[in-house]
């Protein structure tokens, strides 16, 4: 089985195939073998189980690992907000280079302008709305989709 090694201080995102670890014997003493979703292996000290279970990650469910000089951290990941991308970019009406663009791109942008305006308004209405890179994808190809089927 192909197993999973973390590098230092670099946090990853992964998610389990089963909701619990199963104690192994590692060269450090009781380790925990997690089957990932990806069918590869993680093995981790025991605590880690307490980290999982106290943020109630289930099966198939993505969270972030990092193993630290000071130990091993699990936390949710951070989805940045579709409006911060959108800001930190320059506007979309503004030409960035002379190069055509791409039927792609084009679905990309209109997807984060259309997810960056939709959390701006929710805000306003005193909503929490975040998109992450994975709605914006999903809306990106039923954009693409949709352009591709009125140029038929």
């Amino acid at each position: 089985m192909n197993y999973l090694k973390l590098e230092l201080d670099k946090p990853i995102i992964v998610a389990l195939k089963y909701p619990t670890g199963k104690p192994v014997k590692g060269f450090h003493g009781p380790e925990l073998r997690w089957i990932l979703t990806n069918d590869q292996a993680l093995y981790t000290p025991v605590q880690v189980q307490e980290q999982i279970a106290g943020l109630k990650i289930k099966a198939g469910q993505r969270f972030q690992i990092e193993r630290g000089k000071n130990g091993w951290k699990v936390s949710h990941p951070q989805a940045q907000p579709a409006a911060a991308i959108l800001d930190a970019q320059p506007s979309l009406d503004s030409p960035v280079d002379e190069i055509p663009h791409s039927r792609l791109e084009d679905a990309l942008r209109n997807a984060v302008t259309a997810a960056a305006a939709a959390e701006k308004h929710a805000e306003k209405l005193g909503y929490a709305c975040r998109f992450s890179s994975a709605d914006v994808r999903a809306m990106a190809i039923s954009v693409l989709i949709g352009m591709q089927q009125r140029a038929a």
